[in-house]
């Protein structure tokens, strides 16, 4: 009874650890981490792409909506031409503190760290 004896070939096995597939893993962990890399700037790319198009898309909006008062005026203005379904107001998500501006930090903030890990892979 008590503890059981240990051979010296079951001695080394419990205090080296298995080195079989390790270099695989890494190799997954680093393909994956530069995937990740890959979406987030793609992603970045794309949002800041498309909130610089919506703010354009937002000003011509309000430019033309103004052009359109000035012309219809006489009659009432755009308002009273279209009726209950009027819009009076475009939301701007670009600005500080928004829904866009705070995923497009939110964004930066996450590639930086994913950027600054480099070094766990030397590990």
């Amino acid at each position: 009874m008590g503890v059981p004896h240990l051979g010296g070939r079951s001695k080394v096995r419990t205090i080296t650890p298995s080195w079989i597939g390790v270099a695989e893993v890494r190799d997954h962990i680093e393909s994956n981490r530069y995937a990740l890399l890959r979406l987030l700037n793609t992603t970045y790319k794309f949002s800041n792409a498309s909130a610089a198009e919506m703010s354009a898309i937002r000003t011509m909006v309000l430019q033309n909506r103004l052009v359109l008062d000035l012309l219809t005026a006489s009659s009432g203005g755009v308002c009273k031409m279209v009726g209950d379904t009027c819009c009076t107001f475009i939301p701007d998500g670009t600005i500080d503190g928004q829904d866009i501006s705070t995923a497009l930090h939110n964004l930066t903030g996450l590639q930086a760290y994913v950027k600054s890990q480099w070094w766990i892979l030397i590990i």
